[in-house]
């Protein structure tokens, strides 16, 4: 998953002890996805879980959700530091990192270009399509996260 996109410092090479940890980190998180979505239903908050991830050393979890408004989840955030006995880090994201977490393919059959390998979601607008001559047809230039496709950034 690609939740995280901030460059970091090479400390050092990767020794198969790292890698083990990052299977199990992974392992965990999937665990730790499958408590939160059953304790969201418990707190019944209007939320859905897009990713969760360890931070390497394991101090952290990262919670990536999606909701429509505000969702006060306080209960929630105390449930889970007192199973997972580490700092819980809860980022809301909004339709287009949705889409760019979770991936999928374009109606090019190519894997979304925000998932793949663009490098930051920018500021799409219709002037976009208008400088191309495409027609403004708006579901045709929206993508699957049912904004303005990214790929009228570069085209």
């Amino acid at each position: 998953e690609r939740a995280d996109r901030r460059t970091h410092r090479i400390v050092r090479k990767v020794t198969p002890q790292d890698v083990q940890r990052l299977e199990e980190n992974t392992t965990r998180a999937a665990d730790a996805r499958s408590f939160i979505e059953q304790k969201i239903l418990e707190h019944d908050l209007p939320m859905r879980v897009v990713s969760v991830r360890y931070s390497f050393d394991r101090s952290r979890l990262y919670v990536y959700y999606a909701a429509d408004g505000h969702v006060d989840f306080r209960g929630l955030v105390r449930d889970l530091a007192q199973r997972f006995q580490t700092r819980i880090q809860m980022e809301q994201v909004g339709p287009r990192d949705e889409t760019r977490i979770m991936g999928g393919v374009g109606v090019c059959g190519l894997i979304l270009c925000c998932h793949q390998w663009l490098p930051k979601l920018e500021s799409i607008s219709v002037g976009m399509a208008k400088t191309q001559q495409l027609s403004l047809n708006i579901p045709k230039l929206s993508g699957p996260c049912n904004k303005l496709k990214c790929c009228l950034a570069f085209e």
